[in-house]
């Protein structure tokens, strides 16, 4: 990977978005790891099986064209492990939870409890912390554009099985990377504009 640093004249391809300021808010000890931060859960819409229909920016305005599927909220729900854990032997005794998400297989679009706001000069993307991979859980996201500021999220593809995740567990890994910017995201996405 040196080669590909110094062809490019770079000295650091990605960067712990911890150690600048102002890109992520609402950190903990615990969210920052040796090269990104862990964002913890917020909310959950699972997407619904409907249709949808990409098209061309000129025709975006027209109603009959979607832009995203239909969503159904995902509400927490009080959760004692108690009893869920009794019935599994050595994990009795762990303690009650807040709040769990109960996720059936299938696709859930979520939202952090973290707002980010991308420099020009960088871009950011999420990717599942590897529990979550080793579990058959995994995170899509797109590319987050210098000057994107909002709260952040992505796609969670529950592939096996139920899954019972407490809202605020931290569950994707933000990432920065140098980036040249042509122009800074002023899309419908930014915070100003929903």
């Amino acid at each position: 990977m040196k080669w590909l640093a110094n062809r490019f004249g770079a000295t650091k391809m990605f960067r712990n978005a911890a150690l600048i300021d102002g890109v992520v808010t609402d950190l903990d000890d615990s969210c920052v790891q040796p090269n990104a931060v862990d964002l913890r859960l917020d909310t959950v819409q699972r997407i619904a099986d409907s249709n949808f229909i990409l098209v061309s920016s000129r025709h975006q305005d027209d109603a009959r064209f979607k832009l995203t599927r239909d969503m159904q909220n995902i509400e927490p729900v009080p959760w004692n492990s108690t009893n869920f854990f009794h019935k599994m032997g050595k994990y009795a005794g762990l303690g009650s939870y807040k709040s769990m998400f109960e996720l059936e297989q299938g696709s859930y679009q979520f939202e952090t409890k973290h707002k980010v706001t991308i420099p020009e000069g960088m871009a950011g993307w999420l990717i599942a912390r590897s529990t979550l991979n080793r579990n058959g859980i995994f995170i899509t996201s797109g590319l987050y554009d210098s000057g994107f500021s909002n709260f952040i999220g992505g796609v969670m593809h529950v592939m096996t099985g139920h899954a019972k995740i407490e809202r605020g567990a931290r569950i994707a890994q933000f990432i920065l990377a140098d980036a040249e910017t042509a122009h800074l995201y002023d899309g419908q996405y930014n915070a100003a504009k929903t």
